[in-house]
Parts: structure tokens; C-alpha cells; sequence
């Protein structure tokens, strides 16, 4: 599908939901988004302090159910982005004949990292959101 975007971490408890939450949020209704992980955290939905940090800026989170990243969502989207570098080499190796479609979502912005927060002290985690915010504008504002 030519606009279908999957954002992948770890777990698809902290970073990759709140970065489809974002995007879809940025995107125009012509975009399908989601988000994946790798070894997602069943059954737990959305990290708590990832939900606290959309509530703040307005945003409203419906029921987060973790997945793992599959061949059928490769098929279908037109561009997966990976959280971080360790994803990134990940979904290549697993998933070789798509990796055309593979980018970091900071490509943009190397500089600015969005490392794993699931065991960073508050502070930290909070930090991460923002990057992980900034990276979004800036992406949906150039797809």
C-alpha cells in the first residue's frame, strides 16, 4: 500500500506506539499507520509513562494491544521504520527482501537518538518522548 507506514521497537510498549500515536496524528488521513515490535510485551499495552506523556500534549490513547512485527505487515507497508540501530540491523536480517523499505526514523535527524527508555529513570524516559516528538514533526512534515 503506498502510504502504509509500521514503526518497530523492542517491545511495542514504549517508543513505537507513541510514535505511531504521533504520526497518525501529523499524517493526513491518506496514511495508515502502526507499530510492531520485535519481542512485543503481550498483554501489557502501552508503557504508562508513554500514555502520561500523549495525555500531557493533548493527545487521547485508545487501547494498546502489543504485536510482533510479521511478514504480512512487511508486505503491506511502504515504509518501516526502526527505533534504533539494533532494530534497524534486526529487520534486515530477519526480513532481507524488504529492506528497501527499511529506514531508522531518526534518517533525518542521526543525531538525535532514541535509545530504548523501558528501564531509564523518569526523567530520561521523559527526554526520549521529546526526541521521539521532533523526530515525528519532522518526518510527517517531509512524507
Amino acid at each position: 500500500m503506498e502510504n502504509y507506514i509500521t514503526v518497530v521497537c523492542y517491545a511495542n510498549y514504549c517508543r513505537s506506539p507513541v510514535a505511531e500515536i504521533l504520526l497518525r496524528e501529523k499524517l493526513s488521513e491518506n496514511f495508515i499507520v502502526e507499530s510492531a515490535g520485535l519481542n512485543p510485551m503481550f498483554g501489557k499495552g502501552m508503557d504508562q509513562r508513554s500514555q502520561y506523556f500523549l495525555h500531557n500534549k493533548g493527545i487521547r490513547t485508545s487501547l494498546h494491544n502489543p504485536k510482533r512485527i510479521s511478514k504480512e505487515m512487511m508486505m503491506r507497508s511502504s515504509k518501516v521504520f526502526a527505533l534504533d540501530i539494533a532494530i534497524l540491523k534486526k529487520l534486515n536480517s530477519d526480513f532481507p527482501k524488504f529492506s528497501g523499505k527499511i529506514k531508522l526514523l531518526n534518517f533525518q535527524q542521526p543525531k538525535i537518538l532514541l535509545s530504548d527508555p523501558f528501564k531509564m529513570q523518569d526523567d530520561e524516559y521523559f527526554e526520549i518522548m521529546e526526541r521521539l516528538e521532533s523526530v515525528c514533526d519532522n518526518l510527517a512534515s517531509n512524507l
